[in-house]
């Protein structure tokens, strides 16, 4: 058992988590967490001071921690972050001035402790709070020695007439303290400025470049699906004058000339996705016609490699976009019959609840620890060795997750190396 995961768990049944982000929550947090670490403090010591006929110094100390007790509860109700940080400080320094006042003044271990009121007010209020109390807990520093000046300590701690020394020693402490802290927040917030401004040129630059390669993707595209016609045209003109030779070599023109215009597509698709620019158009789709439509269309390379595939389909509606989805699917079932020689692959389609769940499982090479965690980043093509047998840009995977989110649903996958690997997409249904 993890005692700060417990810890954290336990704080967040006080914190509004549905409501409150950023630094709120982070202070909200904090606060709840420190109420509740010095709350069982304040009755043990303040009772001990008590026992020892410090009546008014020790209910102090107990009262700081009944304040402490009152903050989860407010935090949780009100989410009123200011006020709850503001009178969690306001407690710890009464009873620290109260006490350091009755047990020894300016040189009593309370005094001291009183370094720690403008930390927990920077961690819980922000840099303002402990600023604000950097200045109360210096004024609070002369207002002991002033009590103690005046004759109303009976029994100065260790100073002896050196309360002088003592006291300026605390004030140094304290605004050292809160120089400190109001620095650190300084270089925080400078350092966070550069971070979001480093992600936003990142940003833009990417979405420079997504947007470069749409527009260069489609002045590529352009003119290949017209040499890629007139490549068609030329090849049935050979093919009637019984030109044999031309034939071939114009064939492995048109071949050539499809897998560029595939990648050519992938590479558009991906930009724009990146870009912000894909647009999907969500409809019902029965899942099950498309699914034999696409396995149909695989069949060929499914008995190249030898393989064998079964269909385990029922009928189920989803809400998707056509042609992205049969996009996504034949990406998958491509990839099994690829990987796959000689072995079995299952297209299994079933019901989750709201959603359908479409499973292509594969025996083919399977993927380690190490490319599963790639295996949707573009690009990604596992081993050198499996990138230079089985070809590929590495660019399905990661586009037909982007597509299936934009779907609203979600590509997941499970594989172990040399057992196959098992790629499940889950839709919402309709009805």
């Amino acid at each position: 058992m993890d005692p700060m995961g417990v810890m954290l768990r336990w704080i967040d049944r006080w914190v509004d988590v549905a409501r409150l982000e950023g630094d709120d929550l982070r202070m909200a947090r904090a606060i709840v967490g420190m109420a509740i670490s010095i709350a069982p403090w304040a009755p043990i010591i303040g009772g001990s001071v008590m026992l020892l006929g410090e009546r008014v110094a020790g209910g102090a100390i107990v009262l700081t921690g009944v304040i402490c007790l009152a903050l989860p509860p407010l935090v949780y109700r009100t989410g009123r972050i200011g006020l709850a940080a503001h009178l969690l400080v306001f407690g710890l320094v009464q009873g620290l001035v109260v006490s350091g006042t009755l047990l020894g003044g300016a040189g009593s271990p309370p005094t001291s402790w009183l370094a720690l009121a403008p930390v927990v007010a920077t961690a819980t209020g922000g840099v303002r709070a402990g600023s604000i109390w950097t200045g109360l807990v210096i004024a609070s520093a002369l207002f002991i020695h002033a009590v103690q000046w005046a004759g109303y300590v009976e029994n100065p701690y260790l100073y002896g007439g050196w309360e002088y020394v003592g006291t300026i020693s605390c004030v140094g402490l304290y605004f050292l303290v809160g120089v400190f802290l109001r620095a650190n927040d300084m270089l925080y917030r400078h350092l966070l400025a550069r971070t979001r401004d480093a992600e936003e040129r990142e940003r833009l630059a990417n979405q420079a470049k997504s947007g470069f390669l749409a527009s260069m993707s489609h002045e590529i595209r352009t003119p290949l699906n017209a040499i890629l016609g007139y490549t068609e045209l030329v090849l049935e003109d050979a093919e009637e004058r019984g030109e044999t030779g031309m034939v071939e070599d114009l064939g492995r023109v048109g071949r050539s000339g499809r897998h560029l215009l595939e990648l050519v597509n992938d590479i558009l698709d991906l930009s724009k996705i990146e870009a912000g620019r894909m647009e999907v158009a969500v409809e019902p789709v029965a899942l099950e016609p498309l699914l034999r439509a696409v396995a149909e269309e695989v069949q060929p390379l499914v008995d190249a490699r030898e393989n064998r595939m079964e269909l385990d389909l029922v009928p189920v509606t989803v809400t998707a976009d056509p042609a992205r989805l049969r996009q996504c699917v034949l990406n998958l079932l491509s990839n099994a019959a690829k990987f796959t020689e000689g072995g079995d692959i299952l297209v299994r389609l079933s019901r989750d609840g709201s959603h359908a769940r479409l499973e292509v499982r594969d025996t083919g090479i399977g993927m380690d620890a190490d490319e599963l965690r790639h295996v949707f980043e573009p690009f990604a093509q596992g081993t050198a060795d499996t990138a230079r047998k089985y070809g590929g840009t590495g660019l399905g995977m990661s586009i037909a997750q982007k597509l299936v989110e934009l779907m609203g649903g979600a590509l997941t996958v499970e594989s172990r190396k040399g057992h196959g690997s098992t790629f499940s997409i889950r839709l919402p249904t309709v009805g």
